[in-house]
């Protein structure tokens, strides 16, 4: 797991599409930068957690360029049930 894991990290740091398309990448992504180590002797979770201070760049963008069109698709939704008053 954690091998998988340095080498996605790895990879979406450069921008690479492949791994930036998985939910699961940024979840990674967000344990390794925010989540407190609490146990690691062989110092690998922090070498995974230097790899995301600061936020790779290419990531962001990857990540922003992938699932944009779910909030426009999410905002058009709202929008029709606007002005239909529609709650629920």
């Amino acid at each position: 797991m954690i091998t998988r894991s340095s080498t996605r990290l790895e990879r979406a740091a450069e921008g690479s599409p492949a791994a930036s398309s998985k939910l699961a990448l940024t979840t990674v992504v967000c344990h390794c930068a925010l989540c407190p180590v609490l146990w690691d002797p062989s110092g690998i979770i922090a070498d995974l957690k230097r790899m995301t201070m600061p936020y790779p760049a290419a990531l962001k963008t990857a990540l922003i360029r992938q699932f944009f069109w779910e909030a426009h698709f999410s905002r058009q939704v709202a929008a029709k049930a606007m002005t239909r008053a529609d709650v629920s």
